[in-house]
This record gives structure tokens, C-alpha cells and sequence, in this order.
């Protein structure tokens, strides 16, 4: 009896349906993936601002950004720690020294936690942090200096400093809790300093438009960047929003009039 195969024609053809089809599923495929990375971007956000808020309720007040008046830099992720189930974590820190101090702090400030993690982030290094503490904005033409009313200082997350040398009240945020942000996506920055959840220097003040081209302030590789608001709400922030909105809510004593929204 005579066998049947494909001839090398219907072969060709029914190979070139599979890649048709395989060449329609990619880009299905590839948009789920992202969707799926953006919503534990945004869940990762979440528990850091979980974190904060119950400092808040515990301290009644808001942790430090960065302490620089000590000169030790530490950062408001590692007085967060116990908040986000990192008891163990924190209890090896030194506050007493410099927050990558080489006998004291160097080993602890490498542990890496997976809430500090973006999963679209493209660089992988020790101790990372792809969220930032928001300490102002010169959006608003504030001068530069880093008391409250200046670009630097008028944020949620201060810089410890003489023109500010104490933990903010929830009183200081005159322009509204729904009005403010505290945390937002930077995503990979300096594996030295800023890029470190240790290290003070991850707070920015925002100063450019939302571009994944600066080189600090709000950073995301997702279609818009998450902010976490201090009321605990969290925006996907269009990159097109008016750099007058963003200032605003990057202040937290402007007295500017916004919407938590984007319409």
C-alpha cells in the first residue's frame, strides 16, 4: 500500500501558519508578562507604604528620609524595617554608624528585599531599591535650599539637616495626606548610594518631567510610574503630566490645589 506524506509545499505552508500564529501570541504574551510585573511593582509599593504607616501609627511621626545631620546617612527603608516583618534585619544595624560603615553595617546594608524589587528593573545588584522617598520638588520654583519652603526640604521624606533637624508631624503636611506623595518607582540608580535601600540618598527631589532618561527622581520602565500618596493610594502617573501637578504633589506645604487623579 502507498504511504501519504506532506509534500515539501503543504509542509511549507502549514509552517508558515505556526509562525503566523506564534508571531500573533508574542506580543499577547509579552503584554501579560508586563501586566503581571507591574502589578507586583505596584503590590511591592504597597507594603513599603504598609511599612510606613505603621511607623506613623507606632512613632507618630514620619521617618526621616535620610539622616545627614549625623552624617550617617540611613534611610527611612531601614527604620521601616521592623513594620515590614524585617525585625531580625533591623536589629543589625548600627544607627550609631555611617549606614555602610565597613565592621558595622556594610553586610546588612547587601541583604536584599524583595519589596524593594521592581520585576521590570534591568539591573541586579546587592542591597537594591527601586522606590524612592520623595523630599521635594523644584517643579514649583522653589529655591534650592533644603528648609521646608525650599525645593529640597518641602517633601514627606526629609533630609535630616540643621534647617530641619526633627521628624516630621502628620501636621507638617499641610496640603493633605490625598495630596502628597511619599514614595515613588526610581528604578536602577547608583549601585553605591542611591540604588541602596540603606542609603539615604535614595530620596530625590523632583525636578525634571517624568523620562526614563534621568538620571534620578521618578523612574519606571512601566507605560507610567507608581507613586504611593500618604493616604495609602497608589497612581500609575502618566509620563505626559504636567510638571506643575507633579510638583505639587512631590510638596507637602505648596498649597496648591490638585486632584489625586489624572483627568
Amino acid at each position: 500500500m502507498q504511504r501519504k506524506a506532506f509534500s515539501l509545499v503543504e509542509l511549507v505552508v502549514v509552517m508558515a501558519i505556526i509562525g503566523l500564529l506564534a508571531g500573533l501570541l508574542l506580543p499577547a504574551v509579552q503584554m501579560a508578562r508586563e501586566a503581571a510585573r507591574r502589578v507586583a511593582c505596584s503590590s511591592n509599593l504597597r507594603n513599603l507604604g504598609l511599612g510606613v504607616d505603621n511607623y506613623l501609627t507606632a512613632m507618630r511621626r514620619i521617618p526621616i528620609g535620610n539622616d545627614l545631620l549625623s552624617s550617617t546617612e540611613h534611610s527611612w527603608a531601614s527604620n521601616i524595617l521592623p513594620y515590614v516583618e524585617e525585625m531580625k534585619l533591623f536589629a543589625r544595624i548600627d544607627f550609631n554608624k555611617q549606614w555602610d560603615d565597613p565592621i558595622s553595617n556594610h553586610s546588612v546594608a547587601k541583604a536584599n528585599i524583595a519589596i524593594c524589587r521592581c520585576p521590570s528593573a534591568l539591573k541586579i545588584f546587592d542591597g537594591k531599591i527601586d522606590f524612592g522617598g520623595v523630599q521635594g520638588s523644584g517643579l514649583t520654583g522653589l529655591s534650592l535650599g533644603m528648609a521646608a519652603n525650599d525645593a529640597f526640604g518641602c517633601g514627606s521624606l526629609i533630609v535630616r539637616v540643621r534647617d530641619q533637624p526633627n521628624p516630621l508631624r502628620p501636621s507638617a503636611i499641610t496640603d493633605g495626606f490625598s495630596n502628597t506623595i511619599i514614595i515613588a518607582e526610581s528604578v536602577d540608580r547608583n549601585s553605591e548610594n542611591s540604588g541602596r535601600w540603606a542609603c539615604g540618598r535614595n530620596c530625590f527631589s523632583q525636578n525634571q518631567s517624568l523620562d526614563d532618561s534621568q538620571s534620578d527622581g521618578m523612574v519606571s520602565k512601566h507605560s507610567g510610574v507608581h507613586a504611593l500618596f500618604m493616604d495609602g493610594r497608589l497612581n500609575l502617573v502618566s509620563k505626559s503630566i504636567d510638571t506643575r501637578i507633579l510638583g505639587a504633589w512631590c510638596t507637602r506645604n505648596g498649597g496648591e490645589t490638585t486632584r489625586n487623579s489624572e483627568d
